[in-house]
């Protein structure tokens, strides 16, 4: 969510996000804080380094990979 505000931001628009989860009935507001453009761009120059590299990083065995919407992506 925080990627999308950064982007539209750097269109020229003053974005905020939220997020809804009408099973729990909460929802959560969303703004870019203190360091997190820096961080954005940060893990933006690491992915151009991994896509520019000639061998892709080994696969790292995580819980979170498993409940993944890109799992495919890296596992298969």
């Amino acid at each position: 969510m925080k990627y999308y505000i950064y982007y539209l931001k750097k269109k020229g628009m003053n974005a905020k996000g939220k997020i809804n989860y009408p099973k729990l009935r909460r929802e959560i507001y969303v703004e870019l804080g203190v360091g997190d453009e820096e961080k954005i761009v940060e893990l933006l120059n690491e992915i151009v380094e991994i896509v520019r590299g000639e061998i892709p990083p080994v696969k790292t065995n995580r819980v979170e990979c498993k409940g993944c919407s890109y799992f495919e992506f890296c596992w298969s």
